[in-house]
């Protein structure tokens, strides 16, 4: 299986986690869960549709969600696809 790294320093705004990693979106508003699917969209369009594994650090900090593009805590994240 061949992997291919996406990026390696996303930032993730805490509460869109659950729905990247276990594909959870019963936490998210209706404006969460529509900017989510943007990012998704653009995601597959921009590397294709496929798995892709998500890895991210423990450790939260105060920083420009890459989803919403508000400033919010955020994980970063690690995006991977599988091909």
């Amino acid at each position: 299986m061949k992997k291919q790294l996406i990026d390696e320093d996303v930032a993730i705004g805490t509460h869109f986690l659950p729905a990247i990693i276990n594909d959870d979106l019963s936490g998210l508003e209706e404006v969460d869960h529509q900017q989510l699917s943007e990012w998704w969209y653009n995601l597959h369009q921009e590397h294709g549709y496929g798995a892709y594994v998500f890895d991210y650090d423990t450790d939260s900090s105060f920083s420009r969600c890459q989803i919403s593009g508000l400033m919010s805590f955020c994980y970063f994240i690690k995006i991977t696809k599988l091909s």
